[in-house]
This record gives structure tokens, C-alpha cells and sequence, in this order.
């Protein structure tokens, strides 16, 4: 059983995420003409009304597919470095808001070792080993009722966390072999990393950036989810209704995107937080 300094720690992480990338992107919809900004909120309204006529699982189905199952390996692959790079690169810009003097640190050669040597590396992998069974889940994800939906969903977290643990694991043991990181050691090197990826969830290190980076791959999954159960539940549809109705949704499309973002990023944390600090106690 978690502690109540555990449990803290637990909640800490579920709430600093979604406030600091709530912050970082409130200004972000001064990237579209107010035009493109009233077509967004039209589609987002419209499927807060009649979700079970929303076309953006559909769209969203159609993307995974001609961007990940039908180009080939190489073209598979490219485009998941696309993506790769460029989730790091706006979690990086997030993260590089809320650090005080880390902008002076991005070119020095620490950085770039510690960036590509290990969280490119471990967020590029994940990718490729995820999204390579993505058009298949979305397709299940899709036709499967609310609650094998909803699995489905968990599984792909599960399967996310697994993967960034195992290859963190094996960038961290590298870096003491062969960089004389943790003193040599390879067992400091494990030892350090459930205390850096509790860390991370709250947005305190560099890692950071790549875990959340990881999420935005997961996002199409749980916007589908989110109109399943739109869909299936007049509560959560009325509640949804509520929320674009009190809050200034209207001119902030990309705001109200980034915010459900940065509530599964909340979601995710509280729940890589709670399973490392049961295994750590």
C-alpha cells in the first residue's frame, strides 16, 4: 500500500502536467486565421452534439492508414521519425518554457548526447514498435463497444510504459558501459530509473519531454474514445456540452485540443506514478 507522501507524489503528478502544457499552449490559436478557427469549433461543436455522426474517427482511421500501414517499411519509417521529431520537438518547446536558462543549453554537447543518445532513441523505437499495429487497433478500436474500447486503450498505455521503461533500461546501462555514466555501474544505472521517471511526470527533467512526446501517438486513440462514450452516454455528452459552453473554447480551437491533450498527459501520469510507486514499495 502507497504512503501518504506516495500518494502526493501520485496526485502531483496528475496536475502539473495538464497546468503547464495548459499555459504553454493558451496562445496558440494566433497560428490560424480566425476563419480556420470558427471551421474547427464548428466540427468540435457538432460532434459534442451528435457524436454518433462525428466523422473524426473516421478521419482519423484514414490518416493512421495511408501515413502508417501503406507506404512501406521505408516509408514507415520516415514517417515516424517525422512524428517522432515532431512531438519532441513540441514538448521540448513546452518544456523549454517552463525551465528557467535551459534555452542556452540546447546547443551544448551534453544535451545533444543525453537528447538523441537517449531520448530519441527510446521515443523512436517505442514509435515504430507502436504504430506499426496501429491501423489494425484503430480499426477494432472503432468497431468495438465502449468498454473492449476502453481496454484497448489501457492496453496501449500499458504497452507504452513497458516500452519506455525496457528502453530507457537499456539506454541508461549503455551510457554506464561505454560513457561512464552512474559511476559504471549498471545497477546504479537501474536503480535511477524509477526515481527519474517519477521525476518526469511532473515535468522535473528532461525526460519530460520524451514520455509526454510518446503520448501524442496515443491521442487519436483517445479522442475516439471520448466520442464513444460521447456516444453512448448522454451524461458525458451533456458534460462536454457544458464545458464548451462556460469555458472560451469558441476563438481557441487549438487551445480546447491542446487542453484534452494535456488531461490525457494528467491521465497518463497518474497512472505511470501509481504503478511505479506501488512497485517501489
Amino acid at each position: 500500500m502507497m504512503d501518504t507522501t506516495q500518494w502526493f507524489s501520485v496526485a502531483q503528478a496528475g496536475i502539473i502536467p495538464p497546468i503547464l502544457i495548459g499555459v504553454a499552449i493558451w496562445n496558440s490559436d494566433k497560428i490560424i486565421s480566425e476563419d480556420g478557427a470558427n471551421l474547427m469549433y464548428g466540427h468540435i461543436s457538432h460532434t459534442a452534439e451528435q457524436p454518433s455522426q462525428s466523422k473524426i474517427s473516421d478521419v482519423i482511421d484514414t490518416f493512421l492508414k495511408s501515413r502508417f500501414s501503406s507506404n512501406g517499411f521505408m516509408g514507415f519509417l520516415l514517417n515516424v521519425f517525422i512524428l517522432t521529431c515532431i512531438s519532441l520537438a513540441i514538448m521540448l518547446a513546452v518544456y523549454t518554457s517552463q525551465t528557467s536558462g535551459f534555452y542556452s543549453y540546447l546547443t551544448s554537447p551534453g544535451f545533444l548526447a543525453q537528447f538523441f543518445g537517449n531520448g530519441f532513441f527510446v521515443t523512436f523505437v517505442t514509435n515504430c514498435l507502436i504504430l506499426s499495429a496501429y491501423p489494425l487497433v484503430l480499426e477494432r478500436f472503432v468497431r468495438e463497444g465502449l468498454t473492449n474500447a476502453f481496454l484497448l486503450m489501457l492496453m496501449d498505455q500499458l504497452l507504452k510504459i513497458g516500452l519506455f521503461l525496457l528502453l530507457t533500461a537499456v539506454s541508461y546501462i549503455w551510457f554506464a558501459e561505454f560513457k561512464g555514466a552512474f559511476n559504471g555501474s549498471k545497477e546504479l544505472a537501474l536503480k535511477a530509473i524509477p526515481d527519474t521517471v517519477l521525476l518526469e511526470l511532473k515535468f522535473g527533467n528532461l525526460t519530460s519531454v520524451y514520455i509526454y512526446s510518446l503520448l501524442l501517438s496515443s491521442f487519436p486513440l483517445f479522442i475516439v474514445l471520448t466520442i464513444k462514450l460521447m456516444a453512448n452516454s448522454d451524461r458525458a455528452r451533456s458534460t462536454v456540452q457544458r464545458i464548451l459552453f462556460w469555458l472560451p473554447f469558441k476563438n481557441k480551437p487549438l487551445w480546447l485540443v491542446g487542453s484534452v491533450f494535456a488531461a490525457f498527459c494528467g491521465l497518463f501520469a497518474l497512472l505511470v506514478s501509481i504503478l511505479l510507486n506501488m512497485l517501489s514499495s
